[in-house]
């Protein structure tokens, strides 16, 4: 393992810069020896001119010339060489700086477009993410007419996603088993979501790395593996490149140069499992947002705490969406009287 301090091959410099300055000290003797440089060689010497044995160029100019060149050669090798980070900083430690500087929009509206593929489906929606950091978050999916397929809600306690064709509400106490029960498997919940969009990981990962690993121009920073974090890649600038969670999820991270946040996501929940996120927009909310999900009173509700699996049935349509298949004969369906 390398230790990672910056990008710069310092060693590799400095043997550059001493066999240049070597070379010049082992010129100067020679041209001192020789006497080219002397007045005699430029001047007349007893009533003589100097001549030139090459047509108009006497030694003299010759040897100056070349000792300017020498000079120049030797200042280029001695010369910094520009970094994509100072020299001495770690990809790391200015990944971390970075993200300390962030100021993610604490009342915020997300709009993206999300390409989900399985195995058994592919279907683009549309996703608007806004709400509070401190929660409660709202997420409204819809089809590219326009139609409401779903809209979620998450707070301190609870997690909820309505499909209104179905005038059916699923809830959880953990956002990340809800959403892999209806099957769009997700390594983080709606608050963990809206950060990542905004560029803000360091709530995901620990404090400290295990160890580190330097490559030509990346750097992968390795995790304790009890956490949900296996490792972080990150690009020369100190970026993030690619996330590694425990449980075999990967977030790949596509940036443009003026965004302080990538501007499309990949995330891979397996070898066919993947949804590809393309930030449209970021912005403030600038008024009080409506976070309700304003259920009509017939809406039945499903508890998904017990379940664990769906009906085999078609879910890339909301009016299709399969039933829940509670364990055992637990009896989780009820109806919403609010």
């Amino acid at each position: 393992m390398l230790p990672c301090q910056g990008t710069q091959d310092i060693p590799a410099r400095q043997q550059s810069c001493t066999g240049a300055l070597l070379t010049l000290f082992l010129l100067q003797a020679i041209v001192k020896r020789t006497g080219l440089l002397a007045p005699s060689a430029c001047t007349k010497n007893q009533g003589q001119t100097a001549k030139p044995f090459i047509s108009g160029v006497y030694p003299c100019c010759l040897a100056w010339g070349f000792l300017v060149t020498v000079c120049l050669a030797t200042l280029t090798a001695c010369a910094p060489k520009p970094h994509p980070t100072p020299p001495g900083i770690s990809p790391w430690a200015t990944f971390v700086r970075h993200q300390k500087a962030l100021e993610p929009l604490q009342h915020f509206v997300l709009k993206t477009s999300i390409n989900y593929t399985s195995a058994q489906h592919t279907h683009r929606v549309i996703m608007r993410l806004f709400g509070n950091l401190d929660y409660p978050i709202r997420m409204d999916l819809t089809a590219g007419m326009g139609q409401t397929l779903s809209m979620w809600r998450e707070d301190t306690s609870l997690w909820q996603a309505y499909f209104p064709q179905e005038k059916r509400l699923y809830t959880a106490q953990d956002p990340r088993h809800g959403v892999q029960v209806l099957g769009f498997p997700s390594p983080f919940d709606l608050r963990e979501l809206a950060l990542v969009l905004q560029g803000n990981l360091m709530p995901l990962l620990p404090d400290q790395p295990v160890h580190t690993l330097c490559e030509e121009a990346e750097t992968t920073i390795f995790f304790d593996q009890s956490g949900r974090v296996a490792w972080l890649r990150l690009d020369s600038l100190g970026r993030a490149l690619e996330l590694q969670g425990t449980q075999g999820w990967r977030v790949v991270f596509d940036h443009q140069e003026t965004s302080p946040y990538s501007h499309k996501i990949s995330m891979i929940m397996d070898a066919t499992t993947r949804a590809i996120i393309r930030v449209k927009s970021l912005a403030p909310a600038v008024s009080a947002l409506d976070l309700a999900l304003g259920l009509p009173d017939d809406t039945e509700t499903i508890n998904l705490d017990a379940v664990t699996t769906m009906t085999a049935q078609p879910a890339h349509k909301a009016q299709d969406r399969p039933a829940a298949k509670p364990d055992k004969d637990t009896n989780q369906s009820t109806h919403n009287t609010q």
